[in-house]
């Protein structure tokens, strides 16, 4: 095993992000997020980090994130290629892409939450603490 990676599988893994919600009604969660770093040889899919919602009352819910299932890599060399899995949120060709032929990506996942009815105290998203890294660009509520 490669000594890089191992010391990036630190246990327990770290929280990437906490928000405080206060009991916001949540109905659906927004993912829009990449991952850096995600060749070939990573294996897929691949559970990069769990999005966690804690209610005021009850126990937590957990979903998780994917590589492959809910992100890809921000780069892509194949311009022709659609995905059903993961969804496009945004697409475009790099500065060099005279060049490079490579499409820089941002991906869309959404999280249905299962008590919708119940106040939501936190929103966390807890790395898995291996490669590749998830890039949270934005993480809006319904």
């Amino acid at each position: 095993m490669d000594s890089r990676v191992a010391h990036l599988n630190l246990e327990p893994a770290i929280p990437l992000l906490t928000q405080q919600l206060d009991g916001a009604a949540v109905h659906q969660i927004h993912l829009l997020a990449n991952v850096n770093f995600a060749p070939t040889s990573v294996r897929r899919p691949a559970e990069l980090a769990r999005l966690r919602l804690r209610y005021k009352d009850g126990p937590p819910v957990e979903f998780p994130i994917r590589l492959v299932i809910e992100v890809e890599d921000v780069w892509s060399q194949d311009d022709n290629k659609i995905r059903l899995q993961p969804r496009f949120a945004w697409r475009g060709m790099d500065a060099n892409a005279e060049m490079s032929r490579r499409w820089v990506q941002l991906y869309h996942a959404t999280f249905v939450n299962p008590h919708p009815e119940q106040p939501v105290e936190t929103l966390e998203i807890q790395s898995s603490m291996a490669l590749p890294s998830l890039i949270v660009s934005g993480l809006p509520l319904d």
